[in-house]
């Protein structure tokens, strides 16, 4: 009987120690392992929102927080037939103001034109630009109050990209009520009228317009 019990005794004071090996275990693993898993928790996080950080920067990234949602109306006054359709004809264009006739190139003036507010200061900020650079557009008008004029370079396919954001920026962008917009392009490689056919946007979050396949990516100069 006695016998029976030692040994009773001392396999119990093993499954005891063993349990508390196997406990000891259990919590020096898991005091490496969870610094690591923590770390690595927290480098997601930093890394989300340094990309967040570097999104924001991102000319015309604003545009979606402070107009989520599409307005009803255009904001601006389209001429041509915009934006469903692109219509002009070589009555409408004109030349530029150093060469006149002689110039290569030629202006389609008023593509939008703004709708007056006798609140706006009355100097206009004059710019020019390439499709590439829409997307600064709604950064312009972030930083200036007064009056807006752009001249747009379009040739060919340009166009297409140009108004596609400029109709985007009409619906989304209240200060597009102070924008006239201008297409400048070289005679020989007029404006598309291909591909013009835009209603109201779905979304006010602005594409990167420096990866648009512009003409100059498919063509020699």
């Amino acid at each position: 009987m006695s016998i029976g019990l030692r040994l009773t005794n001392r396999t119990f004071l093993l499954a005891c120690i063993f349990s508390s090996l196997v406990v000891c275990l259990f919590i020096l693993t898991n005091s490496r392992i969870q610094p690591s898993y923590k770390s690595h928790i927290l480098s997601l996080r930093i890394t989300t929102v340094n990309e967040e950080a570097n999104q924001s920067k991102l000319p015309g990234y604003f545009v979606q927080y402070e107009h989520p949602v599409p307005s009803n109306i255009s904001y601006c006054n389209f001429h041509y037939g915009l934006p469903l359709e692109l219509k002009y004809s070589t009555e409408d264009e004109e030349y530029g103001p150093e060469m006149g006739p002689n110039s290569p190139y030629r202006i389609l003036y008023n593509i939008i034109t703004p709708k007056i507010d006798s609140n706006v200061p009355g100097i206009t900020y004059a710019t020019h630009m390439t499709s590439t650079f829409m997307r600064y557009v709604p950064e312009l008008l972030r930083y200036w109050d007064g009056m807006l004029s752009i001249a747009a370079f379009v040739p060919e396919i340009d166009a297409a990209f140009v108004i596609s954001q400029l109709n985007q920026f009409c619906y989304c962008l209240p200060g597009m009520s102070r924008v006239s917009f201008h297409f400048v392009y070289h005679k020989d490689i007029p404006p598309s009228k291909k591909y013009v056919y835009f209603t109201k946007p779905t979304s006010c979050k602005v594409d990167d317009s420096s990866k648009f396949d512009t003409y100059s990516k498919f063509y020699d100069d």
